[in-house]
């Protein structure tokens, strides 16, 4: 069995998920016959971790062959993914967050594609769960099906790693940015930009649990690093696809902003504004006029005092705020 080249590389980095990695890494593996016939590999990446994470990834490391731990000092999530992609061994690589899970098929499913059709990047849908507790994955599409999109798919979609299925080829020039938060958004949209075959299977997949205490929870300031985020993607590339996510990520900045103190609003939305007239130089970058990019046109007509016209919308990103936390406390 040893000699079987797996068609499907899984990394998932593991860090301090103790609560989680149980219901993850079941719903990934203990149902797949791929697992089983080696026609995918999991390399499961203990990123550190000082809780009872390494001993129940180790648990399924010792029953399934083609199931792969290594244990790394702590460096983050991309040195954790990094790390994972100088271990693969096929051609085709997917990321799991190891405190979110799958549907219970998502590998034999993913194979199954990889054996009809090549691609660059294979999108899928995902639904959003909230707190510890998770019900299964629902999927209530008749009709599930693989597509041929374009870039204009991706434009108003997320760029989250693990929405996606890779050639590896993609990652001959690019890995991710260490030390960086929201390291997906500096790399995801130039993936889909040098990519020529993109493919959406119109199924949910994943679960992308939402928590308190989670880097998407913005208790604190780092989701200002979407700034070096977008910083890389404009050193990289100024097609219209990235000068469009460039702008669509000032809406989030600009929205997140608002939920913070009047105070944090006018230091934040200061800085926002800054970065983009003088280290991003917005007025070079054209794009479309959308709702997603209207903050940005903002910025590029009236510059950073237009952040007195945003803070007037504060209200509105509070409450909706409040409305997501009490999704989470359940």
């Amino acid at each position: 069995m040893s000699k079987i080249t797996p068609l499907l590389s899984v990394i998932v980095p593991i860090y301090q998920v103790e609560k989680y990695l149980e219901q993850c890494l079941s719903t990934l593996i203990d149902n797949s016959k791929s697992i089983i016939s080696g026609e995918a590999e999991i390399i499961l990446i203990n990123d550190g971790s000082f809780d009872n994470s390494e001993a129940i990834a180790q648990k399924f490391a010792d029953k399934f062959v083609f199931v792969s731990l290594y244990n790394k000092d702590n460096g983050g999530l991309s040195d954790a993914r990094n790390y994972g992609l100088g271990k693969i061994k096929s051609n085709y690589i997917s990321f799991i967050d190891s405190d979110d899970f799958v549907v219970d098929s998502f590998i034999d499913e993913i194979v199954f594609i990889i054996k009809q059709q090549t691609f660059d990047i294979l999108s899928f849908d995902f639904e959003k769960k909230y707190g510890d507790f998770c019900s299964p994955i629902e999927n209530n599409n008749a009709d599930c099906q693989v597509k041929n999109v374009d870039k204009d798919f991706y434009l108003d979609c997320s760029v989250f790693a693990w929405q996606r299925i890779y050639n590896k080829k993609l990652f001959k020039a690019h890995k991710f940015t260490k030390n960086l938060y929201f390291e997906d958004v500096a790399l995801i949209p130039l993936l889909i930009d040098e990519s020529s075959c993109l493919l959406y299977f119109n199924k949910s997949m994943y679960a992308y649990r939402q928590r308190n205490g989670s880097i998407c929870s913005h208790s604190n300031n780092d989701y200002l690093d979407i700034l070096r985020a977008i910083k890389n993607l404009t050193e990289s590339s100024r097609s219209q696809f990235i000068n469009y996510i460039v702008a669509k990520q000032v809406f989030t900045l600009v929205f997140i902003s608002l939920r913070k103190s009047l105070k944090e609003q006018n230091e934040n939305l200061d800085k926002i504004g800054f970065f983009l007239i003088d280290d991003l130089e917005i007025n070079k970058i054209d794009t479309v006029l959308t709702k997603y990019t209207i903050f940005f046109y903002l910025y590029k007509i009236f510059g950073v005092k237009v952040k007195f016209l945003f803070m007037l919308l504060s209200p509105l990103a509070k409450f909706h705020s409040y409305l997501k936390s009490r999704k989470i406390k359940g």
